[in-house]
């Protein structure tokens, strides 16, 4: 996979801002496909575990940044 994304997706890239942030997009989610392909062969219980653990956090700090970041604003 990582030969492929080499030579096929980065490629891709022209210099054009908008086209190169799709391109790094999707780089940055084959990352994360390769990442829950490792988990799922080695501790896919743990890669669950971390990813609620994760969600969790993200929902619990989200309102709090949306506040600094409405006071700051104005």
């Amino acid at each position: 996979m990582d030969e492929f994304i080499k030579t096929n997706i980065e490629s891709l890239k022209t210099g054009d801002s908008y086209n190169d942030y799709c391109i790094n997009s999707a780089l940055m989610h084959m990352e994360k496909v390769k990442e829950a392909l490792y988990a799922r062969e080695n501790n896919p219980k743990q890669y669950y575990k971390d990813a609620i653990d994760h969600a969790k956090w993200t929902m619990k700090v989200t309102p709090i940044l949306h506040l600094i970041t409405e006071h700051l604003e104005k």
